[in-house]
């Protein structure tokens, strides 16, 4: 479960590529990624038709699912951290650079390695 800021954006729109070129390594892991920001369902809906992503945009608009994973907010905005979950545990937590949040993916992919050892 990756948290970000806003669909769209550069950095946000960087970070959703990412998983997705990365999609099928997560696939072959068991892992389902879901991208969750405090955006609405169409703005998800527009987003992921845009870029053509192939995983769940969950739309978070009052930030309640980021408030019971304890990310931070600051104004609309979540932080951009991901929750490596199993068998309904936090394995892993992978936080990214707000500002530059390219090679995310692939540190998350790893932390998920790591995880299924």
């Amino acid at each position: 479960v990756y948290f970000y800021p806003r669909d769209g954006t550069p950095g946000c729109t960087l970070e959703a590529r990412e998983f997705e070129a990365d999609i099928e390594s997560f696939r072959r892991t068991g892992v389902t990624v879901y991208g969750v920001s405090t955006d609405d369902v169409d703005s998800h809906r527009e987003f992921a038709d845009e870029e053509d992503l192939s995983f769940d945009l969950l739309a978070d608009p009052d930030a309640a699912v980021a408030d019971a994973f304890d990310v931070e907010t600051k104004g609309e905005f979540v932080d951009r951290v991901t929750f490596v979950l199993a068998d309904g545990e936090v394995k892993a937590v992978v936080d990214a650079d707000t500002m530059n949040p390219e090679g995310h993916a692939a540190d998350v992919l790893e932390a998920v390695e790591r995880a299924a050892e």
